[in-house]
């Protein structure tokens, strides 16, 4: 699998027109500074190296299908006075179409992911970063199950994925709620990734109440939804500067 990873790594570093996604909408302007690092990597990269993946196992043949659920990763990275301000202006502008998924802020980082999903089905995921001086904004055009979107990254040994990782995508499949969806008056079950132990847990509500809040001790809860309004609920988990979400519907 080693062989299999370094030769993906290997075509990552091909640069090629990518699909419409964030950047091609809003930071054009960024790509075309000489002072830039842009990143562009389009499907038909993925979809070659998806050809020399084996199907020998349950890890290569879901490796393969990540891959070609690809269609494409772009970067771009400049340093600009006041980072923090466009990360902001960037938050803004993602607005209400991107759910949030991952928050960091860390001394003078601050990180955040947000994803276009549906149905567990992530089609578009954006990361948005601020450290020091630099600005870094990217976007993964695909459709790859939620849970499984940062198990696969975590593989791909790829200094082109390192601001996924940095962010903690890889900890994103560790954080699950179940079932989903849930019926009124049932037990919610939170797996927390071990790194959140002793943080904070909470569920808000579609009007941004928090309805539970709980100290987290251990890798699981659970959360009883007996009263609760049918809709959707954000389970919220933090410690530190480090905060992970996950949507989930209430139904009667």
């Amino acid at each position: 699998m080693k062989k299999l990873y370094a030769f993906i790594c290997i075509c990552l570093s091909v640069g090629v027109l990518s699909a419409q996604n964030i950047i091609d909408k809003h930071y054009e302007h960024y790509v075309e500074m000489d002072e830039s690092t842009v990143i562009s990597v389009s499907s038909l990269t993925f979809q070659y190296a998806a050809n020399f993946v084996p199907e020998n196992t349950e890890e290569e043949r879901e490796m393969k299908e990540f891959i070609e659920s690809v269609e494409s990763f772009d970067l771009v990275k400049v340093s600009i006075d006041d980072p923090k301000a466009e990360y902001r202006n960037a938050l803004a502008l993602i607005g209400d179409d991107y759910d949030e998924l991952i928050n960091v802020k860390d001394g003078t980082t601050r990180a955040s992911i947000r994803i276009d999903e549906e149905d567990g089905i992530v089609y578009e995921l954006v990361g948005v970063v601020a450290e020091d001086r630099d600005f870094v904004i990217f976007s993964l055009l695909c459709e790859v199950e939620l849970d499984k979107i940062g198990e696969m990254i975590s593989k791909i040994d790829s200094d082109k994925f390192a601001p996924l990782k940095d962010a903690g995508i890889a900890e994103v499949s560790e954080m699950r709620a179940y079932p989903n969806p849930i019926t009124a008056s049932a037990e919610l079950t939170v797996d927390i990734p071990s790194s959140m132990d002793g943080g904070q847990l909470s569920l808000i509500d579609a009007n941004g109440s928090q309805v539970h809040k709980e100290t987290i001790s251990g890798t699981q809860t659970t959360i009883s939804t007996a009263g609760y309004t049918p809709g959707y609920y954000i389970v919220n988990i933090e410690n530190g500067g480090f905060s992970m979400k996950k949507k989930v519907l209430v139904v009667r």
